[in-house]
């Protein structure tokens, strides 16, 4: 079985520490001379297990790749989960000051630290990951996953850091959030041409039960983005994007698309791994 490493990381920028959680494959201390995909996820107290979990739900992420492992779909990935603090959340997951108003705060009262956060990410705490554990560090096999903000921030970093990110999982896409600005930065910095995108959005989402528009709204940030992507001439087999008949915003229905997502994703040819 796997196994989950727990660790303390400090963030400069907002000077506060954070928790990661590392899940390390079952193959890992048996092969000693291989190096592992590794696949950085936000919301990191919700992936792992159900304990602790918002909702009591988490992704399945280490059941999902114990069983992958198991029937030998995938030879072994190293999962980092970033732990969020819940009253920073849309701070760290938006570069930019939220557009769209919601009952639960006003237009520009939100967001605006993303892109320290996201340096963070690929910067000290993907170093400490590459100094700590045997990992292939090429964006080939580096990827980043998350689920609404946590996607949106995702899909900064893949825009932003072309040259880290190799692949990505977007979850029910919550662009509303500074959806005109985030388009455009897409369209001005281009993205890499290597890149995979896993793309999933439900039919029921919402994360404003006030707003009847949100399930439209969500489906809309999910197909404005594809085709945003689509736009750039990615290769049709670089893009997967579903959608969900029924799919509500949990993780309930986001675990159910992550074998998929890694299947779509990781790369982990035994050749390409060996340390000598």
């Amino acid at each position: 079985m796997g196994r989950i490493e727990t660790f303390q990381i400090w963030m400069p920028y907002c000077r506060e520490e954070r928790t990661v959680h590392v899940y390390l494959p079952a193959c890992y201390e048996q092969k000693q001379n291989e190096r592992f995909p590794v696949i950085y996820m936000h919301d990191g107290q919700n992936i792992f297990e159900d304990k602790g979990a918002f909702g009591g739900c988490s992704w399945g992420i280490k059941e999902t790749l114990e069983c992958m492992e198991e029937q030998g779909k995938i030879e072994g990935i190293i999962v980092v989960g970033i732990e969020n603090n819940g009253d920073r959340r849309f701070e760290d997951y938006s570069p930019w000051k939220n557009t769209m108003e919601k009952t639960t705060f006003p237009a520009g009262s939100h967001g605006g630290d993303g892109e320290e956060y996201a340096a963070f990410a690929a910067g000290e705490l993907r170093e400490r990951i590459n100094e700590t554990y045997r990992t292939l560090t090429d964006a080939e096999h580096t990827y980043v996953c998350g689920s609404s903000m946590g996607g949106f921030i995702s899909a900064y970093m893949m825009v932003r850091y072309p040259e880290i990110y190799g692949g990505a999982g977007i979850f029910s896409l919550a662009s509303w959030f500074a959806e005109e600005i985030f388009l455009s930065e897409i369209k001005r910095r281009g993205v890499n041409k290597k890149q995979r995108y896993f793309v999933q959005v439900g039919t029921e989402e919402t994360s404003d039960t006030e707003n009847t528009c949100m399930p439209q709204i969500y489906l809309n940030n999910s197909i404005h983005y594809v085709k945003a992507l689509w736009e750039q001439n990615l290769s049709a087999d670089h893009i997967y994007f579903g959608v969900g008949v029924g799919d509500t915003h949990s993780e309930r229905c986001w675990r159910k698309y992550m074998e998929a997502m890694f299947l779509f994703l990781v790369e982990t040819k035994a050749a390409e791994r060996n340390i000598g």
